[in-house]
């Protein structure tokens, strides 16, 4: 710890110093006038912003797991869906016309791909539901079923794997949203121990580094990096 400015101060430093401050009050804390619920408080909050650091933490690292099996279950899905559009397009060409305005009317072959995967997942359902509905509508159109089976099985990945890294994100902005107010709250309570140490003890004692505080003469400046 290189100044009292806790604010700006990494997380590591933060629970550092939150840690030392509990070691420091534990056994100042009646001298400087704390009751024994702020000082179990005071004590005790390192541990408690540990573990909502742990919390974010682990669930960061979650995020970027189902990011990365959300990319693999993109690409196949995008594929086999412009297999099956190219397996239609042939089959209409093939057609009568009016057979074949039908095909690229209920499969949608004039509008573009969706780039968000949530729409692409639809606008894929879509297609299957149209090849669903094909032997009711058009018995004369046969088509072959297992490309579009194959779309059916990428696309339910897709829409697993979108849903869960919906689910893991909310999660990850609830442990971040905890945290920054636990930190905000044990920002303000170092703030507290420091005026009510330094009312007690002044600025440059020694004992200031015992509750996590760097005493006045030992706080870094340029001029004192500069003479180190």
């Amino acid at each position: 710890m290189k100044h009292n400015n806790f604010r700006i101060e990494s997380e590591g430093i933060h629970l550092d110093r939150a840690r030392t401050m509990a070691e420091g009050i534990a056994e100042f804390g009646v001298e400087l006038g704390f009751s024994p619920v702020e000082i179990a408080e005071i004590v005790g909050y390192g541990e408690v912003f540990f573990a909502a650091l742990s919390k974010q933490n682990l669930a960061k690292a979650n995020q970027a797991e189902v990011n990365v099996e959300l990319k693999i279950a993109i690409k196949p899905a995008r594929k086999q869906f412009s297999r099956c559009r190219t397996l239609i397009r042939g089959e209409a060409q093939n057609l009568i016309p009016a057979l074949g305005h039908y095909l690229e009317s209920v499969f949608l072959l004039g509008q573009r791909i969706p780039r968000r995967n949530t729409v692409f997942a639809e606008f894929a359902r879509d297609m299957l539901t149209a090849f669903d509905n094909l032997p009711a509508e058009h018995p004369e159109i046969a088509m072959p079923a297992e490309p579009f089976e194959i779309l059916r099985t990428l696309v339910a990945a897709l829409e697993a794997a979108d849903k869960t890294v919906l689910e893991i994100r909310a999660l990850k902005q609830m442990a971040t949203f905890e945290k920054v107010e636990l930190r905000r709250r044990g920002e303000s309570m170092f703030r507290r121990v420091y005026r009510r140490a330094l009312s007690f003890w002044g600025d440059d004692a020694s004992k200031l580094i015992q509750l996590g505080i760097v005493p006045k003469s030992e706080i870094w400046t340029k001029k004192r990096v500069e003479e180190r």
